[in-house]
C-alpha cells in the first residue's frame, strides 16, 4: 500500500500529543510523531490509504505534508 502522510500545527506539545494520540486510538494503523516547527508544535500522522482516515484527518484541519 502506500503511505501518506498528513500535518496539523497545533500552539502547544500538549495539544499535538493529544491529537496524536487521539488518532492512535480511532485507528491503530496510524503512526504519528510529534516536533517542534517555528513557533509550533507539528503532528505528523502517517498510514496506509484509508479514505474514512482522510475525509477524518482534512475534517479536523489536517492537510498533506509538505
Amino acid at each position: 500500500m502506500i503511505l501518506f502522510s498528513y500535518c496539523k500545527a497545533f500552539h502547544s506539545e500538549g495539544e499535538a500529543k493529544t491529537a496524536g494520540s487521539a488518532y492512535k486510538r480511532a485507528h491503530s494503523s496510524i503512526d504519528y510523531a510529534v516536533k517542534p516547527h517555528g513557533q509550533t508544535w507539528r503532528v505528523k500522522v502517517s498510514f496506509d490509504y484509508d479514505e474514512k482516515i482522510v475525509r477524518n484527518l482534512e475534517k479536523d484541519g489536517f492537510r498533506v505534508c509538505t
